[in-house]
């Protein structure tokens, strides 16, 4: 199996990087810092270290209450500038980032990365338990609670416990009369009146 795509595209195994010949060995030093957690920058709020003092700068602002970057549309506010900008494609529907094999668009980059195993069949998430493979780890993460036993997703209303945060949300429509709710007794569908 491959290795896994990785956020800017290429592979986790320092495959191709876009637009480049390949990653400099200074640059694959620094990014291997961030997964390891050294460098020589450190942060004096949470002692996080960091390999460039350009990225210590870029995280100073996540223990800062302040969020200057407002949405005019609807006022939501961000720490970081490009957070603000992805936000306003919620607004603008702008998908700039379309798929080369299927032609749908994506608002981030991210989500293009994510989607691009449905055309290849790659499944490089496989569970430890069972074998079974995912095309994204958060699929994997999910599973995992199958074998777990664990059921995190509680019902306000009756208790009842759910391994995923959609199976929570659809019984809920039970609860609420919505869409997928049993019909009601005497109604067209539903159990005779006097069977309650």
């Amino acid at each position: 199996p491959s290795p896994a795509p990785s956020a800017g595209g290429g592979s986790a195994a320092g495959g191709s990087w876009p637009g480049t010949g390949g990653p400099t060995p200074a640059n694959l030093v620094r990014h291997q810092r961030t997964h390891l957690g050294v460098g020589p920058f450190s942060c004096p709020q949470c002692g996080k270290c960091f390999g460039h003092e350009d990225d210590l700068a870029r995280h100073l602002p996540c223990h800062a209450r302040e969020r200057p970057f407002a949405c005019a549309d609807c006022g939501k506010c961000f720490k970081w500038k490009n957070n603000l900008v992805v936000h306003r494609r919620s607004h603008t529907g702008e998908l700039p980032f379309p798929c080369p094999e299927c032609g749908k668009r994506f608002s981030q980059k991210s989500h293009l990365v994510t989607h691009a195993p449905v055309h290849t069949g790659e499944r490089p998430f496989p569970c430890a338990q069972c074998g079974k493979r995912f095309r994204q780890k958060s699929h994997l993460v999910a599973h995992a609670l199958v074998h777990s036993g664990e059921r995190p997703y509680p019902c306000p209303d009756c208790g009842r416990h759910f391994i995923r945060k959609t199976n929570l949300i659809r019984h809920q429509r039970v609860h609420a009369g919505g869409p997928g709710a049993p019909p009601p007794p005497g109604g067209p569908g539903g159990p005779p009146a006097d069977a309650v």
